[in-house]
């Protein structure tokens, strides 16, 4: 994830894997929590290394490959974020 300018009041970001599914059962892995984007120097960019600790099998009720990005800021705010996203099938 990098910015393309930093912001001027407080907005943080978390990445939730698969949200819908417990965390007893592997699901809802956070990759990303609560960092404050404002802090973050433009020429550094958050690396998260996504490897869940279980390998879920696709499940289309539950939706097991699914991503949640949530950013928390202050109403009216204007971010441009660049996210990119690796997927690998073992």
């Amino acid at each position: 994830m990098r910015l393309t300018t930093v912001p001027s009041s407080d907005a943080r970001v978390a990445v939730i894997g698969v949200p819908d599914v417990p965390a007893q059962m592997g699901g809802s892995k956070q990759f990303v929590q609560n960092i404050n984007l404002k802090l973050l120097p433009i020429t550094e960019g958050i690396n998260a290394d996504g490897r869940a600790a279980k390998w879920l099998k696709y499940d289309a009720n539950l939706h097991t490959n699914k991503l949640r990005f949530i950013i928390y800021h202050a109403a009216g705010a204007q971010i441009e974020i660049m996210t990119m996203v690796e997927t690998y099938r073992s």
